[in-house]
């Protein structure tokens, strides 16, 4: 959906994998050139590797390009047996929605309480929040874009509540 500069889209699938322990047995467990987020609200990229989300001290969300590269990093960190790192195939969990333009952020603000004005909220930043009531994983991945994760079952409410938000600051402008 296109309103003037902003841009609201389902993303294409892509493999998702729920990553369980502490950060250095993660490490150890990941192939290689994969980075882990070590902070709070952290994202590390890896060129051609994908996306790494912290969502607690023990819990983050890796975001690969397919769902086949996430089965295969699944069987990897199975294959090594460690009783410390938990690795779970989560790509059919979740929805990803996009909203992109000069006023992205203040749409987002239409149902979600986080400040995410650049200086607060900047990019490679990640929450858990509510947008409309509803669970949602926020990234904000450049300076007028955040992708948005969702339950699969939440999707479509999330996705009229978004329209809704758009529409609203179109009309405020």
């Amino acid at each position: 959906m296109l309103s003037g500069s902003m841009a609201l889209e389902r993303c294409e699938p892509r493999g998702k994998l729920l990553l369980l322990g502490d950060a250095p047995a993660v490490v150890k467990a990941l192939p290689e050139g994969i980075g882990i987020p070590l902070q709070p609200r952290g994202v590390a990229r890896s060129r051609g590797s994908g996306t790494c989300l912290w969502l607690s001290p023990t819990q983050r969300l890796l975001l690969l390009a397919t769902e086949s590269d996430a089965r295969l990093a699944v069987a990897r960190i199975r294959a090594l047996r460690s009783p410390d790192v938990w690795a779970f195939d989560a790509g059919a969990r979740y929805v990803d929605f996009a909203v992109a333009g000069r006023d992205c952020a203040a749409v987002l603000n239409g149902g979600c309480s986080l400040d995410l004005r650049e200086p607060a909220f900047p990019v490679d930043t990640c929450a858990r929040t509510r947008f409309d009531q509803v669970p949602v994983l926020l990234v904000r991945s450049s300076p007028e874009r955040f992708e948005i994760l969702v339950e699969r079952p939440l999707a479509h409410y999330l996705w009229l509540g978004l329209c809704r938000a758009v529409n609203d600051r179109r009309d405020e402008t």
